[in-house]
């Protein structure tokens, strides 16, 4: 694990609220509990790197515990879907920048190419 080249993201909740998609989620990897120094996420819309995405601990970090187990991140991030036509995150460390690799949990009504959802049982596309 500690030789790959990303980080996963677990994307825990999507809404979509007439053409706004935002997605929930938290950062996965067990580096973080080895590496002490700071980080920063990003997404990069249509190939171009936004500001800082805000990072916190995440509940996740208690999973069936009273105590931490993990260091997970979680964040929160919102874009239009009219404007954005591909959409990926990455991590920037002092000297390495990984890109990531995503999980969505089982009841998120998303295919992970971020392109369709359900809601009320209707498939839209975001295009």
């Amino acid at each position: 694990m500690l030789n790959s080249d990303n980080i996963e993201i677990v994307v825990t909740k999507l809404t979509v609220h007439g053409t706004k998609v935002r997605l929930l989620g938290f950062l996965k990897s067990v580096f973080f509990e080895f590496y002490k120094g700071s980080f920063e996420l990003y997404a990069v819309e249509n190939g171009i790197q936004g500001s800082p995405i805000h990072v916190s601990p995440s509940t996740h970090n208690y999973y069936l515990s009273h105590g931490p187990t993990q260091r997970f991140w979680k964040f929160e991030y919102e874009c239009d879907a009219r404007e954005v036509q591909n959409l990926w995150f990455k991590v920037k460390f002092d000297t390495a920048e990984l890109k990531t690799s995503y999980y969505f949990m089982p009841l998120i009504p998303i295919h992970a190419e971020l392109m369709e959802y359900i809601k009320d049982r209707v498939k839209n596309h975001i295009s």
